[in-house]
C-alpha cells in the first residue's frame, strides 16, 4: 500500500493553498481628504462583520456569515477573489489552466460549500495525478540530466513517517500545541528524520511541500503541518476533487455572484480603528473613492506581517507577535514555446547535496498544461523574491537545458506569473518554545477582531475552511450575545 502512495505522491505537484493578501498603505492624501469632507451614504458602510481579504479564509467566511443571517463586507485589494487560487485562461484555446490551487480534499465540508455555489465537482483518484507525463530528473544549475537519480523504496519511510504524525493529532486542528512543546516537533526536519531514520521520505516531502523554502532547516512543526495526516488520508483513502468544469477559480466567481455588492474589490485599509467595547472603523480606498466601513467585528484573513499592516491600529502585542514572522517565497507561471516535449515533466534535484535537494531559489518543476507547448513552472525561495529575479531564472534555467544538450530549448515566452508570497510565515524555535501560538491564537477576539488564514494552520485551502468554520461560531456567538445584552 505505501509503495502505491508514493507512486501517486510522485507526481502530485499541489498548492493546496489560498490565503491572499489584501492590504493597503497609509495615503496622506486620502487622511486629508477624509479629515474634510462630508460623507454620502454610499461611501458610508455598516455591517456585523467586516472581512479583510478575499482569498480561501475571507471568501468562505463570506458565504457562511451571509447563511447564517450576518451582515458582512469583504474588502479585497485584488481584482478577484480567490487568492491562491488562480486560473490562466489561455487568450487562444480559454482553456483553463491552475496557477495555484490544484486539488481540495474529499471532506463534506468541500461537497457542501461547491453544492451551495452551484459548482460541479469531479472526484480525483490519486492514481490520476500524474496526468500520464514521464518524468526527467535534471540538475537546473548545469542543465545536466542526473542519469543515477532514483528513490528509494518509500514503503518503511511512509509507515514511519505516518507513525509519528500520530504522536501529534492536535495537529489536525492548528497550532494548539501542549506545553511544553514536544522537543521533536522543535528540531530542524533534517535532524528529526536522521533521528528517527527517515532520510528516505525526505525528496517525497521536498517534492509535495512545495513552498516551505529549505525544509531540512525548518522546525518539523511546520513541515507536519504541511505535510500531515490529512494529506495522506487523501491519498490512501478518500481522494481529491476538483471543479467539473477544470477552472478551480470558478467556485470564488460563483462566491463575488452570490456576495454581490457584499464585496469591494480592488480597494486597500488605510487605516483601522478597533475599540474594545465599541466595535471597529476601517477607512478604505475603493476604485470609486474613499469609504468608511463601520462594523461590530472584524476577520482579517491576510498574512499577519506588518508590510501588510500599514495603517492598521496594531496594538504592542499584535506589534510583538507579527514581527516575529518570517516568510518564504513561492511563484508559478505559464512557459510557452521553450522546445520542451510535451509528454513529459522536468523536476530539479541536485547530484551532490543532501538527498539530492536543489539550492532554492530555484524551480521545483516545470510540467505540461492542458495548453499544448505550455507549461507550468513552479519556483521557491526562502525569502522573498522580485519578480524579474524570478523571471531570469526561469529564462536561465531553460536555457541551461540547450546548453547542456538536454533538450533543443528556445528562450520561453512567459505569458503569465503569479506570486503567492509572503508564503509559509513562520516563526524561530525559541519563539514557538516561548508560546507564541498561544500568544497568536490569545489574539481571537480582542479589540472585536479575529484572524484566520494559513498563518493560524497551514497552506491548504481545505484545512483553512475547516479552521474558518469553526471560528465563524464563535464570531456569530459573540455577535448574539452581545445583540441580546443590548437588547436588540
Amino acid at each position: 500500500m505505501y509503495q502505491r502512495i508514493f507512486g501517486y505522491l510522485l507526481h502530485a505537484s499541489l498548492s493546496l493553498s489560498s490565503l491572499h493578501r489584501c492590504s493597503g498603505g497609509h495615503d496622506q492624501v486620502i487622511h486629508q481628504v477624509i479629515g474634510t469632507r462630508d460623507y454620502l451614504s454610499d461611501d458610508l458602510i455598516s455591517r456585523d462583520v467586516v472581512i479583510i481579504g478575499g482569498g480561501a479564509a475571507g471568501s468562505y467566511a463570506a458565504v457562511q456569515l451571509k447563511d447564517m443571517g450576518t451582515n458582512i463586507i469583504v474588502v479585497e485589494q485584488n481584482s478577484r477573489l480567490g487568492g491562491h487560487t488562480h486560473t490562466y485562461h489561455d487568450p487562444d484555446t480559454g482553456t483553463a489552466n491552475e496557477l495555484g490551487v490544484v486539488l481540495w480534499h474529499n471532506w463534506s465540508l468541500v461537497r457542501q460549500f461547491f453544492a451551495k455555489l452551484g459548482v460541479p465537482l469531479a472526484r480525483v483518484e490519486p492514481k490520476d495525478l500524474s496526468n500520464g507525463t514521464k518524468q526527467t530528473f535534471v540538475d537546473f544549475q548545469t542543465g545536466k540530466v542526473l542519469p543515477n537519480m532514483s528513490f528509494p523504496d518509500y514503503t518503511d519511510a511512509i509507515r514511519g513517517y505516518t507513525l509519528q504524525l500520530l504522536k501529534y493529532p492536535y495537529l489536525k486542528t492548528g497550532f494548539h500545541l501542549p506545553d511544553p512543546i514536544p522537543d521533536d516537533l522543535l528540531l530542524s526536519f533534517g535532524d528529526f528524520v536522521e533521528k528517527y531514520a527517515l532520510e528516505d521520505i525526505v525528496s517525497l516531502v521536498f517534492m509535495y511541500a512545495q513552498g516551505l523554502g529549505n525544509i531540512l532547516e525548518q522546525p518539523t512543526l511546520y513541515v507536519f503541518q504541511n505535510f500531515g495526516l490529512e494529506v495522506l488520508q487523501s491519498f490512501v483513502f478518500d481522494g481529491f476533487v476538483r471543479s467539473a468544469k477544470g477552472d478551480n477559480s470558478e467556485i470564488y466567481e460563483q462566491a463575488e455572484n452570490y456576495l454581490g455588492n457584499d464585496v469591494l474589490l480592488g480597494t486597500s485599509i488605510v487605516s483601522t480603528k478597533r475599540s474594545t467595547t465599541g466595535g471597529v472603523e476601517a477607512l478604505v480606498q475603493s476604485p470609486s473613492g474613499p469609504k468608511v466601513i463601520r462594523a461590530a467585528k472584524m476577520l482579517s484573513t491576510v498574512p499577519p506581517i506588518p508590510g501588510n499592516l500599514a495603517g492598521w491600529d496594531l496594538s504592542s502585542e499584535e506589534q510583538r507577535l507579527f514581527e516575529k514572522f518570517g516568510n518564504t517565497a513561492f511563484h508559478t507561471g505559464i512557459i510557452c514555446n521553450t522546445g520542451l516535449p510535451s509528454n513529459r515533466t522536468v523536476r530539479n534535484f541536485a547530484p551532490d547535496t543532501k538527498y539530492n535537494l536543489p539550492p532554492l531559489p530555484g524551480i521545483y518543476s516545470i510540467a505540461p498544461t492542458k495548453t499544448q507547448g505550455c507549461f507550468r513552472v513552479l519556483i521557491g525561495g526562502p525569502s522573498a523574491l522580485l519578480d524579474a529575479d524570478v523571471e531570469n531564472l526561469i529564462i536561465g534555467s531553460v536555457k541551461r537545458l540547450q546548453t547542456a544538450g538536454v533538450y533543443n530549448t528556445t528562450q520561453p515566452e512567459i505569458r503569465i506569473l503569479s506570486s503567492h508570497s509572503p508564503f509559509e510565515l513562520t516563526v524561530p524555535v525559541e519563539a514557538i518554545k516561548g508560546g507564541f501560538y498561544k500568544s497568536l491564537y490569545g489574539l481571537q477576539g480582542q479589540r472585536q477582531t479575529y484572524y484566520s488564514g494559513a498563518a493560524f494552520f497551514t497552506h491548504d485551502s481545505t484545512c483553512i475552511w475547516d479552521f474558518t468554520h469553526s471560528l465563524l461560531l464563535r464570531i456569530v456567538a459573540d455577535l448574539r450575545s452581545e445583540q441580546a445584552f443590548r437588547g436588540l
